[in-house]
């Protein structure tokens, strides 16, 4: 299937619906928020007020190297304008990708807003399905020497809104027309300013729209890369097959050129040529799937020294790569190991101490790595089958480490973790929390009280909020937090309309384990 393709299967009514309904939170946010009720909300009520802007909340949330990233959401309003407008255009858009990807015999983009089996969300990340995409790489490789890895340095938050119409119509015809509000491509401009209180630079990480605003232009540069090079993109990421280091510099020189275009640089660490032929998975990958046999060496059980030696290899390749994601695909091999789906054929029980042990060691590795903490639940917690106890300790050390160092995404885990099992945090303390100003442990830590039956904390989180509405900037910072703590009479304009239609943002999933 062609990248046109896929696009062309989508209708307008479905890009407007997918981005506005299931692409306002990030999937790597806390899995508690839903933006549906919103989206049927927006459809009987469509948001009149065009040149509405917003500041966003922002989210530390922390990557397989242990550095944060911010992810964002944006008003709903401010989002929603955006959404429609690149609805009501969806036909110029379409015609767009069809001509900057006509000419490719293989899919270069492989990450992109696309439809998806059972669900409506229109973007998956590392999706992978060769099967519809096809696997040019085999073809790629012949008669090449080398692959030449390089990804853009700080993508998202380098683009330029203004790039949108220099892509979609060209930088000449998009200057001459730059104060004709009524073209559509300067329409989709305005509105992806808007989401960032008018701000021209950056597009927000964690809305797929902003996947989207990439592919435009990113597609724009792949149409004049790919009459010269044999290579493959994941979003930002590029992947070139070349016969010499020569073609290699050659590649990211061109490369840089066309980046330059649009005001885009290259990362400069992560630029790497190596020599053909090299393995299609990480090394890691291979020495994990390699060392699983450490789980089966005994055929009738799978013993605590079983996991200790797994884990032992898994820590020195995470180290050595210095990437923490070695160790939340070891949290999955074996969470598929153990999984109660595989043949009885295939199945080796664990022992008592293996999966105490392996409890422990799994809550002890993501107190180091916090990124683990995004996957602990659906890779631990379900398949091991933690009990209440057993949960209420986890989620106790969480959120004690992650006030100690400020990781507001261990804090936040450890609160929905709480809320879902009921059960405490000894720690718990309001005045450390709003200290925080983070929006997400605000409304978590609020939650949890209304759970709990802290009427006193509920209360004072009320008032909270109270104070963060009376200013407009953190009204904005934290309008999701606000929205959802304070009643209809306390608040104004279309927040106050929005909560007499009895629209909640909050979805909290129920207990599975």
């Amino acid at each position: 299937m062609t990248y046109s393709d896929c696009m062309n299967k989508i209708t307008s009514e479905e890009i407007y619906d997918g981005l506005l309904g299931y692409g306002l939170f990030s999937e790597r946010l806390p899995p508690f928020l839903t933006s549906i009720p919103y989206l049927n909300y927006s459809k009987l009520h469509p948001f009149e007020n065009k040149q509405y802007s917003s500041r966003y909340i922002f989210f530390d949330n922390y990557r397989n190297t242990n550095v944060p990233r911010l992810l964002a959401i944006p008003s709903p309003f401010a989002y929603e304008n955006l959404c429609r407008v690149i609805s009501d255009n969806w036909n110029q858009i379409q015609s767009y990708f069809f001509d900057k990807t006509k000419n490719q015999i293989y899919k270069i983009s492989r990450i992109h807003i696309r439809k998806l089996s059972k669900t409506n969300s229109l973007f998956k990340m590392n999706y992978d399905n060769w099967k519809i995409d096809g696997f040019p790489e085999p073809d790629l490789i012949l008669d090449k020497k080398y692959i030449v890895k390089a990804d853009i340095a700080n993508c998202f938050p380098s683009m330029y809104t203004h790039s949108l119409p220099w892509a979609l119509v060209g930088k000449n015809v998009a200057k001459q027309n730059m104060h004709n509000d009524s073209e559509w491509y300067n329409q989709i401009d305005s509105c992806s300013q808007k989401i960032k209180d008018k701000e021209t630079h950056g597009f927000l990480i964690g809305p797929h729209v902003s996947n989207l605003m990439a592919e435009i232009i990113l597609c724009d540069i792949d149409s004049r890369l790919s009459t010269k090079w044999a290579y493959i993109r994941k979003i930002d990421d590029y992947s070139c097959y070349v016969k010499t280091k020569e073609e290699a510099d050659e590649f990211l020189l061109d490369l840089l050129t066309e980046l330059k275009g649009y005001d885009l640089l290259l990362n400069q660490k992560k630029i790497s040529i190596m020599e053909l032929p090299k393995t299609s998975n990480d090394d890691w990958v291979i020495c994990l799937n390699k060392d699983e046999y450490l789980l089966k060496s005994n055929k009738t059980i799978v013993t605590y020294t079983n996991i200790r030696n797994y884990f032992d290899t898994v820590v020195e390749l995470a180290v050595k790569y210095n990437n923490s994601a070695v160790i939340s695909y070891a949290f999955k091999v074996i969470s598929e190991f153990y999984s109660p789906k595989r043949k009885k054929t295939e199945k080796i029980p664990f022992s008592d101490n293996a999966i105490s042990y392996l409890k422990k060691i799994t809550v002890h590795y993501t107190l180091i790595y916090p990124y683990l903490i995004q996957f602990f639940e659906d890779t631990i917690i379900i398949p091991f089958h933690f009990t209440k106890d057993e949960i209420k300790y986890a989620s106790n050390i969480f959120f004690e480490e992650g006030v100690k160092k400020r990781n507001y995404e261990l804090c936040s885990y450890a609160l929905l973790f709480s809320i879902k099992n009921k059960t405490s945090l000894e720690n718990f303390s309001i005045d450390l929390i709003v200290k925080s100003n983070h929006c997400i442990l605000l409304l978590l830590s609020y939650l949890y009280c209304q759970n709990s039956g802290l009427k006193n904390e509920k209360n004072q989180f009320k008032e909270f909020a109270k104070n963060l509405a009376s200013n407009s900037e953190d009204f904005e910072r934290n309008w999701l937090f606000i929205y959802e703590v304070l009643s209809e009479q306390d608040l104004h304009n279309e927040y106050k309309s929005l909560k007499k239609a009895k629209v909640s943002f909050i979805d909290l999933p129920k207990l599975t384990y």
